[in-house]
């Protein structure tokens, strides 16, 4: 994959910014321009969006910030859901960015769905990638509870697994280098950050009966074979969501911005430019 210009002076933050939020972001493009927002998974930074914000950037202002514990961004004194929204939303609007689009990439979709239904910034549009669920039953918050107990006991490799079941079989089997540098740096989350998330997972705020109230244009794209947030969890939030168009994407996996970029660079850029 040929990347394009994603500087990492891009973190240096504009006079004053450092008190707003404990967010190191890249701010790219045009500031003149709409801001787009990107928001990465459990087991990932800002570069999981290295060449999708290069692209965007060449129509646009995006921000791709490294959420709170992953990254260069230090951890929250005391994670939660409501914590990551806050300091999202200390950070575009010290940036001059209240009002924006946002892409989300698995968990990061469901901070997307934060904004969206509770947060301060006016968002446009939302483009949700391989998203998780929108709530758990309690059968489900038991297994997050168990994982972030294996992870804090050190019994678990939860990146391992994770990167074992990011992509589509056959494009694993045919990318082993993608998939090794997907584990290596899923290993570099600290296990007190992991297990905390996994944590908060397993107390997930319900939205599902609140999705309805999302007025934003609305994409749910999903690999048809993903194996880390099983396709149901994203047609649930297509249904919910007035107007919302579902993308399922054959033979792939989770992890779509590897596994298919043409395609969801094609798909954000077509939400985007409405």
């Amino acid at each position: 994959m040929v990347l394009g210009r994603f500087d990492p002076e891009t973190f240096t933050a504009p006079a004053g910014a450092a008190a707003a939020a404990p967010v190191h972001v890249r701010d790219l493009g045009n500031r003149t321009r709409r801001t787009a927002l990107l928001l990465h998974g459990c087991l990932g930074d800002g570069e999981d969006f290295r060449e999708l914000s290069v692209r965007l950037a060449a129509t646009r202002r995006v921000l791709v910030p490294d959420l709170p514990g992953h990254g260069r961004s230090p951890p929250l004194r005391a994670y939660s859901f409501d914590g990551v929204r806050q300091a999202l939303e200390k950070m575009v609007v010290g940036r001059g960015a209240p009002s924006l689009d946002i892409v989300g990439y698995g968990y990061g979709s469901y901070h997307a769905l934060l904004l969206a239904l509770l947060g301060s910034v006016k968002v446009g549009r939302l483009h949700l990638i391989g998203p998780v669920a929108a709530g758990l039953d309690e059968g489900q918050r038991a297994l997050m509870a168990s994982h972030a107990e294996s992870v804090r006991s050190g019994r678990s490799d939860y990146a391992g697994t994770f990167a074992a079941r990011c992509f589509a079989e056959s494009w694993a089997a045919a990318h082993g280098d993608a998939v090794a540098a997907v584990r290596e740096r899923a290993r570099r989350v600290p296990a007190e950050q992991l297990s905390r998330e996994l944590d908060e997972f397993a107390r997930l705020p319900d939205l599902r009966r609140r999705l309805p109230a999302i007025a934003c244009q609305t994409v749910v794209r999903v690999g048809a074979e993903d194996g880390m947030t099983p396709p149901a969890a994203g047609k649930a939030i297509a249904r919910a969501i007035p107007g919302a168009r579902l993308e399922l994407v054959p033979g792939a996996g989770h992890a779509l911005m590897l596994e298919d970029f043409p395609g969801t660079l094609a798909s954000v850029e077509q939400l985007l430019a409405l």
